[in-house]
């Protein structure tokens, strides 16, 4: 069929995404709950594609490091929930999610990189420009974490 073997694969792991987590969409409660606003680009998608926009909207520069233990903590989170609401049957495993997160780094180092890149003064801190991070700590980041998951792939293994 259309898609083959990855296709399926790819149906099995959807879910309800929200399209554009940053900070400007999320709206926090003093007793710790969590909302979304501006759900235009809300559609089905991978679960790790939200977690990735929002490391790459939204994350400190500082807060980039700890990339791995926020993985860990929202794929456990995620197991959690399923089987205390009842969610998907067939939820990505911990490998797998990060295969996910790590092409929607790439797709978002595609999208942030590429629009910013002719908007962007390296002679300031902030890129001031998009509703993406505007810190060129952030940036740098995603452009060496985008060359670390290309090489990675290259040799076969995403991680």
């Amino acid at each position: 069929g259309a898609g083959g073997a990855g296709a399926t694969a790819a149906r099995r792991f959807r879910t309800l995404i929200h399209g554009d987590p940053k900070a400007a969409n999320l709206l926090l409660h003093e007793g710790g709950a969590v909302g979304f606003i501006d759900f235009q680009w809300t559609g089905w998608g991978l679960a790790a594609t939200d977690v990735a926009h929002h490391v790459c909207a939204a994350f400190a520069p500082d807060a980039l490091a700890q990339e791995g233990a926020l993985l860990d903590h929202y794929h456990a989170s995620l197991l959690a929930a399923a089987a205390e609401f009842g969610g998907a049957p067939s939820l990505p495993s911990r490998a797998q999610f990060q295969a996910q997160y790590v092409a929607a780094i790439l797709d978002m180092g595609r999208i942030v990189l590429a629009y910013q890149w002719s908007r962007a003064d390296f002679e300031t801190p902030s890129l001031n420009r998009n509703g993406y991070n505007k810190d060129v700590r952030c940036a740098a980041w995603l452009a060496a974490r985008c060359d670390r998951a290309l090489a990675e792939w290259e040799r076969g293994r995403a991680r």
